[in-house]
């Protein structure tokens, strides 16, 4: 069972579109939360745009952290970060350097936009529009390249555990220009042995086609007591669905497998 890497050209693919691919050099800030009712004054909604697609822009897990509490929780918005700092640190845990990128805010009016440096990705730029807030000033949603962004993510449904095993989905993006899948999923080893992730074998459910995966990245084994976050990309457009993936309970391979199938739903 030999894992499929995401690498190059591969990583560019969805790296742009989600926005979560780059640093940009001219941001050193980190963004904090908006400032509540309680003080004055309270950021504008442009403000709040502004710093969170330039945040967008770190490479660093600590620095997408810092994007989520711009977002309203349980909103769409907040589905999209959440997904990035899942990206982010699967992509960071398997040693994969993120490319920096840019901010700019001028082009289109109330357009902002961000590009990765990659030369061989053909959708490096990706736009955000039409921002709305929550009654406590935290984003809930936007537009992705004109969409809604509730259209292009997916949040993880309930967890499963089979024989001390145990996977999360995080979430998946569907990337608005090159019409592939990623699903962010989180695996936890709570056996007394090494579990080794059957990458071949993992499978998505969506728009009513069955895809096989085209790549992925994440740790080949799980010692004891270990937890991993895993990406699996697919040729697909639509992020929700069914995702499936198997587990060796056997250090060596060849054993038997557990197969777990987990939903990935549209957030609220």
């Amino acid at each position: 069972m030999q894992m499929v890497r995401i690498a190059g050209a591969c990583i560019a693919l969805f790296l742009a579109a989600s926005c979560g691919s780059g640093e940009d050099s001219r941001s050193t800030a980190e963004p904090t939360a908006p400032l509540s009712a309680s003080h004055s004054p309270s950021p504008s909604q442009d403000d709040i745009a502004v710093r969170f697609v330039s945040g967008l822009t770190t490479t660093t897990l600590k620095g997408q952290q810092d994007t989520v509490p711009l977002t309203s929780p349980g909103s769409a918005a907040r589905a999209y970060i959440n997904y990035l700092v899942a990206f982010t640190d699967a992509e960071t845990s398997a040693g994969h350097t993120l490319p920096a990128g840019r901010f700019t805010s001028q082009g289109k009016p109330g357009t902002l936009t961000e590009c990765d440096n990659v030369p061989e990705d053909p959708h490096p730029c990706a736009e955000f529009s039409n921002f709305h807030l929550d009654g406590h000033g935290l984003i809930s949603t936007f537009d992705i390249d004109g969409q809604p962004v509730r259209t292009v993510v997916a949040v993880g449904g309930p967890a499963q555990t089979a024989s001390g095993v145990t996977v999360q989905p995080m979430g998946a993006y569907s990337d608005t220009g090159n019409a592939t899948v990623v699903v962010a999923y989180k695996v936890t080893n709570e056996t007394s042995g090494t579990v080794t992730m059957a990458y071949n074998a993992a499978e998505m459910v969506s728009g009513g086609s069955q895809h096989d995966t085209v790549g992925g990245t994440g740790p080949n084994t799980l010692p004891p007591s270990v937890s991993g976050m895993f990406l699996a990309q697919f040729s697909a457009q639509d992020p929700m669905g069914t995702f499936q993936v198997e587990a060796d309970y056997q250090a060596n391979g060849g054993g038997s497998l557990a197969h777990f199938t987990v939903k990935l739903i549209s957030p609220a």
